[in-house]
């Protein structure tokens, strides 16, 4: 039971993000886990 529920989380995240170029006429959408998130390193793609 617990294969199911994560494997329908990733198919989640995985539509979601194809949705969201199809929504934005095609814009990237910057995706970063958790764990890199704060790690004092700014990205490129960061405005303030």
């Amino acid at each position: 039971k617990l294969k199911l529920i994560l494997t329908g989380f990733a198919e989640a995240a995985s539509s979601l993000h194809h949705a969201y170029s199809r929504v934005f006429d095609g814009k990237a959408l910057h995706f970063e886990y958790s764990t890199t998130k704060n790690t004092g390193k700014r990205s490129k793609s960061v405005t303030k």
